[in-house]
């Protein structure tokens, strides 16, 4: 999971969510072994786990009820002595890392994930500010590895904030939306590549055929109609593209629109397509029309916010039978 998480999102979320799972499972291990019976063990435990900590400890009292033991430790709830009580003292940080990881993928909660990133980040740093200045001692664990996986985690949070600068706050400014020229197919192969690469049941083509296409075929399909790219910081993001029919004048079909995962949630998406709509303008066409898959909401949403709106028309995906393409039109007058 985490492997396919780094291939689609970025290195930073998997590198966040297990350098933090790593320092709890490194400070389980040792308030197992060698921290039980010190405050600042615990202490450290509780707030890197906190609150689901909490629930972990009525989980224990639940568990010695029915047999009328009380915890060894009321203070604490936990017997250090038992693989299960490991387990508890184990997993509300291990849902945390989790939690964390769900948090910055879903771009609904960025946020949320950053604020939480953040925090956790220092409580591990604090982890191990507490075990060396508590000093050393026999069987005494060092406490460097914790400020190393607390670096780990605020890289890995730099790194996560840079890639979503272009969706959040005043840098969405700084995304360049332009039509591609002849001279500019590299950057169309690119996108394209990557877009079959990222939903082939969206996006019609053949990766490895289109791969295989040679410089002379890629500078005429650039050149067909128009495309236009999302670029931050001169790095591609975002790809949309229209073409006209020689038997529908007055209509362009905008299709191929596709922006990098990590740029989702900044209306780029918008962006492009309503620059499609102004070539469409430009050329004396009054109708854009596309097409998009039953069930793809997300993309249906971005399409109405836009002026987009079902025609009735629909036909079934060549690629599988169960599934619909729609057809959704708007004028080229600007949408209000």
């Amino acid at each position: 999971m985490i492997a396919i998480i780094a291939r689609v999102r970025g290195v930073g979320i998997p590198l966040i969510a297990c350098s933090y799972a790593a320092a709890v499972i490194t400070l389980v291990w040792l308030t197992d072994d060698s921290l039980g019976g010190a405050f600042y063990g615990v202490l450290v435990m509780r707030v890197m786990a906190f609150p689901l900590s909490l629930a972990a400890v009525l989980l224990r009292l639940l568990k010695d009820a029915p047999a009328g033991q009380p915890p060894d430790d009321p203070t604490y709830g936990w017997d250090y002595a038992y693989g299960w009580d490991y387990v508890l003292l184990s997993w509300p940080g291990i849902v945390n890392a989790v939690v964390l990881a769900f948090l910055l993928m879903w771009r609904r909660t960025r946020s949320a994930g950053l604020v939480m990133g953040w925090v956790l980040a220092a409580a591990v740093i604090v982890a191990g500010v507490t075990i060396v200045a508590d000093g050393p001692g026999p069987g005494r664990p060092s406490g460097w590895p914790f400020f190393a996986y607390g670096s780990a985690m605020v890289i890995g949070l730099i790194a996560r904030r840079e890639k979503y600068a272009p969706a959040v706050g005043g840098r969405m400014n700084a995304v360049v939306v332009r039509r591609l020229g002849g001279e500019d197919w590299r950057t169309w192969r690119r996108l394209r590549l990557a877009a079959l690469a990222d939903a082939p049941a969206i996006f019609h083509g053949d990766p490895e055929e289109e791969r295989a296409y040679d410089e002379a075929r890629w500078r005429t399909w650039t050149e067909d109609g128009v495309k236009v790219a999302a670029f931050d910081a001169d790095v591609p993001v975002g790809v949309a593209a229209g073409r006209t029919s020689a038997d529908r004048t007055g209509v362009v079909e905008l299709f191929g629109m596709w922006v990098r995962p990590e740029a989702r949630g900044g209306r780029i998406a918008e962006r492009l397509a309503l620059e499609v709509v102004a070539w469409a303008r430009e050329t004396g066409r009054s109708q854009v029309e596309l097409w998009v898959v039953g069930g793809n909401d997300s993309a249906e949403r971005v399409y109405r916010r836009l002026g987009f709106e079902r025609t009735g028309a629909y036909e079934v995906h060549p690629h599988d039978p169960g599934v619909r393409k729609y057809v959704m039109s708007r004028g080229t007058q600007t949408h209000r």
